[in-house]
């Protein structure tokens, strides 16, 4: 062949020789952006990924049993406010007002959901009640690396007495 030697350089598709410094000024390509906006719609779609306990279970950190024990658990707790005349605990609107001091075991109206909620309270470790309460019913993400683990703990331990008793089907009739 007659003429100039080819470069040895990479090149485009076209067959001319790619540019380096523009090519690493232009990022990613925009088939990604696209690819990543796709996956946030899905993601955005699934009602789990609305609470911090369900973005626990897209993100492999709990199985799905523990997540329905501490959906459970959190209907079951709901039940027996709604029992007590509690009202609903929501972050949304915080209301400081006291609302009697009534424990879940007292008598005075359906007092079943909060027996059960004492029953179920019983089997768990401060720490792990008190991470279940914060992260599972009151939707708040968990602040320590010692809170996850208290939170798997404690929905291992309820897990199976959620599911034989059927407190979670109470709970759900009582809404």
């Amino acid at each position: 062949m007659t003429g100039r030697k080819r470069k040895d350089k990479p090149r485009k598709p076209s067959g001319r020789i790619r540019d380096s410094a523009v090519e690493a000024d232009r990022g990613l390509p925009p088939s990604i952006g696209r690819r990543l906006m796709d996956l946030g719609a899905a993601i955005g779609a699934d009602h789990r990924f609305g609470t911090p306990l369900g973005r626990m279970l897209i993100a492999g950190e709990i199985t799905a049993p523990l997540y329905d024990a501490g959906i459970a658990y959190a209907a079951l707790r709901d039940a027996a406010d709604r029992a007590d005349g509690i009202p609903a605990r929501s972050s949304r609107g915080i209301d400081l007002n006291r609302t009697g001091g009534r424990s879940h075991d007292d008598r005075e109206g359906d007092g079943r959901p909060g027996r059960e909620l004492s029953r179920v309270r019983g089997h768990l470790l401060r720490d792990e009640r008190e991470a279940i309460e914060w992260i599972a019913c009151d939707d708040n993400a968990p602040e320590t690396y010692t809170q996850k683990l208290a939170l798997r703990t404690g929905l291992e331990r309820i897990g199976p007495i959620m599911a034989l008793t059927g407190a979670s089907r109470r709970a759900n009739r009582a809404k």
